[in-house]
């Protein structure tokens, strides 16, 4: 993988998107009832493995031609399939990013809020991002240093506009659902005390996508996450970027330091999937004046 492959992955991978996204469709919220039919005492750890099974074949279906062009690749991604495990000693600068179905509860529920999150990082930087809304037959897309835009199941492209050309909601924020849970309520109250109004997951969207695109759209001026995986919002995070906002990582020490968002990190770092899966904080903003301004809230 190099530089002027990137184009080249793009190509092979956003038709694949759209096939696979097909089968999502036909399984969205009817898991739960498919398998009460045929046994009327299905538990809710039976309706999650059907639907791990779903995340798995997504995951594979999407990684079987990248792997057959690519072999090298490093998989960070989030399902534990034998094609990752036989790709878990790879060694490149490159890493695949992936969640198969980001916003699982809703998918059971048979919500539309929920996506496909695939993209590529380079040395710790994110390069390339694909969002596919399978309901809405569109990809969300991005490749470093070339903007953002919206492609479409018919191929119409529709370029999205720079963020400073959107009036932007100063005091709306999403998060991820934990930031308004304990430990981590007492951050979100802060927030609340000086004015912020917060949308999360729960009562707002499923996939982490829509929270971190609504800063595209002037809704929110930022996203905020205290502990979260990198496959829930490095793929997101790039479009915001190539958009023209921008975001802050931070030293993560664990529960017995919630409130230290003062020591950014430079990237995502180089981590192994071999190892356990990392977690980050991180706020994803319209400015780096936004994100000064949360931090300030927290930590005082």
């Amino acid at each position: 993988m190099k530089e002027s492959d990137y184009k080249a992955f793009y190509d092979l991978v956003v038709p694949r998107l759209f096939e696979v996204s097909e089968y999502q469709k036909l399984m969205c919220g009817k898991i739960e009832n498919l398998g009460k039919a045929a046994q009327s005492d299905v538990t809710q750890n039976d309706i999650h493995g059907s639907l791990t099974y779903l995340d798995q074949f997504t995951q594979d279906y999407l990684l079987i031609p990248i792997y057959q062009r690519w072999p090298d690749l490093v998989p960070l991604v989030e399902e534990d399939t034998g094609l990752k495990r036989a790709n878990i000693n790879n060694i490149s600068e490159y890493s695949l990013i992936m969640d198969p179905i980001d916003g699982t509860a809703f998918y059971i529920r048979g919500d539309s809020d929920y996506s496909i999150l695939l993209g590529l990082m380079h040395k710790g930087e994110m390069v390339i991002a694909l969002i596919c809304y399978p309901e809405d037959d569109l990809i969300i897309a991005s490749i470093k240093d070339q903007g953002a835009w919206i492609e479409k199941k018919d191929g119409s492209i529709e370029q999205l506009a720079k963020i400073n050309l959107v009036k932007m909601d100063d005091k709306r924020i999403a998060c991820h659902y934990r930031f308004v849970k304990e430990p981590y309520a007492t951050l979100a109250s802060k927030l609340k005390k000086v004015g912020c109004q917060l949308t999360s997951n729960d009562n707002g969207f499923g996939t982490n996508a829509t929270g971190i695109l609504r800063i595209a759209r002037g809704e929110n001026c930022a996203f905020i996450a205290p502990h979260i995986s990198l496959h829930d919002f490095a793929v997101p995070a790039l479009v915001i970027q190539e958009l023209g906002g921008v975001f802050r990582l931070f030293e993560y020490d664990g529960l017995n330091d919630l409130t230290s968002w003062s020591k950014p990190l430079k990237d995502y770092g180089s981590p192994s999937p071999k190892g356990a899966n990392p977690r980050y904080r991180v706020i994803i903003a319209d400015s780096e004046k936004t994100i000064d301004t949360i931090v300030t809230s927290l930590t005082t």
